[in-house]
């Protein structure tokens, strides 16, 4: 059992599934913080937070799942809101969300690409069967931004951290809840907001992990009365859709995500009791992709929180008090590495070509600038990750990259449309092919080749014929 000292005694009680606690058991203090998912409306927790450290309220654990688990997780690291708000600010969420990697990055050739027209889907062929990938966004941007937050911290146990913390998963093998109560930070919240068919799934410990959304979108549970008396939830949840905003497939795929949702986080509030508080901002102007107003949805979290001031107000300490808690919060420092490892074996691309990529010249260096390297390496499109871990050895800071090549290949297949017209009426129709292989004595990677399959001219002469 750890204890933590801040503000009261409070403690996490690392009690397995729904048993009860024994009688004799100490009582907890506190208030704890509940944050749950929804896409970018998630944006108003860190509103919520704002609030809650313009009032004095200090925090003895936070739970979060999804966008809250990114929040909640980076704000219990250490992480001042000033400093988040800004990163949030400063994202390119366009570019982030594409699955692309900055085209600063990328190749000449595959520059080049771009201009042909080909489609952002690929396929792959694999022992002589058509692939396709797992997820719609290749996350490893959204993970190496994580990563750039968190600092690239790993716990023995989430109650090391300034502020003890759970992050909520959903094992996709049987819809069970995962909960992270220790290891990478950044593994934690990659594996909670890893919304099904849209960012890549995790791997950990042979599960395969989604969002945790699925299960258990308000962790109420991980909170009321194992590490806080009271607990202030901020649900940021969409509504289900009415019966005439049911028109396609999406819909329908989307309205039975929100359902699962909806049910699960219904049993949690059912948790809660009178002395609890519910903060829900009014998001019905936006949507769980509406990552370009991340503004105006933390001002909204923001202005929630307001209206309940006089509530959260009753949780508040004193000005003396707060700043030694504050002051507890100590603030994550951004990691040098002293040394580069690469890690496994590639059935289809020169690993020699990664080592080379990454290779350190003995010197102490920002993990910045040894993420840069791995951004550079991905864009060459043969990997769907580039995983890394950060261990110290000896005193040293020690960076081990881990390549995953992409499961769809070694044969990959890109297809495009080109159009031209000219102004009598003639239209030119080009459809492109284009083939990429990818081989151990093969640099990381090969150029594509384009193929026109057909053209077709079609003109129709214009008249005009009056009728008088």
């Amino acid at each position: 059992m750890v204890i933590w000292l801040c503000c009261g005694v409070r403690r996490w009680r690392p009690c397995p599934g729904l048993a009860a606690e024994p009688e004799s058991a100490p009582k907890v203090k506190g208030v704890g913080v509940v944050l749950g998912g929804g896409g970018a409306r998630g944006f108003a927790h860190l509103g919520v937070l704002k609030e809650l450290d313009r009032l004095h309220v200090p925090i003895s654990c936070i739970a979060g799942t999804s966008a809250g688990a990114l929040i909640g997780g980076m704000y219990a690291n250490g992480l001042p809101l000033a400093d988040m708000e800004q990163a949030f600010n400063s994202a390119d969420w366009d570019q982030m969300l594409s699955g692309k990697t900055t085209r600063s990055s990328v190749p000449y050739d595959r520059k080049r690409d771009d201009y042909k027209n080909y489609m952002d889907v690929t396929l792959g062929i694999k022992n002589g069967q058509i692939r396709v990938p797992r997820s719609a966004i290749n996350s490893q941007e959204i993970d190496l931004f994580i990563r750039k937050l968190t600092r690239d911290r790993s716990f023995d146990s989430f109650d090391q951290m300034p502020i003890p913390f759970r992050a909520i998963a959903t094992n996709l093998s049987n819809g069970d809840a995962v909960v992270f109560d220790k290891g990478p930070l950044a593994l934690a919240l990659r594996s909670s907001m890893a919304v099904p068919g849209v960012f890549d799934l995790v791997e950990d410990q042979g599960r395969l992990l989604v969002d945790g959304g699925l299960a258990r979108n308000l962790p109420v549970q991980e909170v009321k009365g194992r590490c806080a008396d009271h607990v202030i939830v901020v649900d940021v949840s969409g509504p289900l859709l009415k019966p005439d905003e049911i028109n396609s497939l999406f819909d329908v795929v989307a309205q039975t995500s929100n359902i699962m949702v909806d049910r699960n986080v219904r049993e949690q509030l059912a948790r809660l009791d009178k002395r609890d508080l519910v903060v829900r901002p009014q998001l019905d102007a936006y949507t769980s992709a509406s990552f370009a107003d991340n503004k105006a949805i933390i001002a909204l979290g923001e202005a929630a929180a307001h209206r309940m001031a006089k509530q959260l107000s009753a949780y508040a300490v004193s000005p003396e008090e707060y700043a030694r808690w504050k002051q507890s919060l100590v603030r994550p420092a951004i990691p040098m590495v002293d040394d580069v490892h690469v890690q496994g074996t590639t059935a289809f691309v020169n690993i020699q070509s990664i080592e080379k990529a990454v290779e350190h010249k003995g010197l102490a260096e920002p993990i910045d600038v040894a993420r840069d390297k791995l951004r550079d390496i991905f864009a060459q499109g043969d990997y769907d990750q580039l995983d890394y871990s950060l261990d110290s050895q000896s005193g040293r800071n020690v960076m081990t990259v881990m390549p995953v090549e992409k499961s769809i290949g070694p044969n990959y297949l890109r297809f495009g449309l080109n159009l031209k017209g000219s102004a009598p009426g003639d239209a030119s129709f080009t459809f492109l092919a284009a083939h990429q292989r990818t081989g151990p004595t093969a640099p990381v990677r090969r150029g594509a080749m384009s193929y026109r399959w057909a053209t077709a001219n079609y003109s129709r002469p214009s008249s005009i014929n009056p009728v008088i």
